[in-house]
């Protein structure tokens, strides 16, 4: 089977404050070549709970996972026809949102 693409997981680099008060958080993704660093910044973002922080940095990781679990219920046409056809809607309602969900993520959604 063809290897995952994984995307580089997200965390929380800096508290960033403007010179108006307002406090935020600077997202970075991986680490550079040294691993003192992340390898790039991917925003900052202000006015956010933590719940939606949190929600928001986790995003690479919960892709990650979808594409994983995507992976594993592609399976051949053979397998595919070998199950109970309760199992097989099931089965592909589950795997079309999972594309659905991973679509959006990427900006691919239609």
């Amino acid at each position: 089977m063809a290897e995952v693409k994984r995307e580089a997981e997200w965390h929380k680099f800096s508290s960033v404050r403007l010179a108006d008060g307002q406090r935020g958080f600077e997202i970075a993704a991986g680490l550079n070549d040294y691993g003192d660093g992340p390898a790039r910044t991917v925003g900052r973002v202000f006015g956010i709970s933590d719940r939606d922080f949190a929600i928001a940095v986790a995003g690479p990781a919960m892709l990650n996972a979808l594409r994983g679990v995507e992976h594993w219920l592609d399976v051949s046409e053979e397998e595919f026809e070998e199950m109970r056809p309760a199992d097989r809607a099931s089965h592909q309602k589950q795997l079309d949102a999972i594309r659905a969900a991973v679509a959006s993520a990427l900006g691919e959604a239609k």
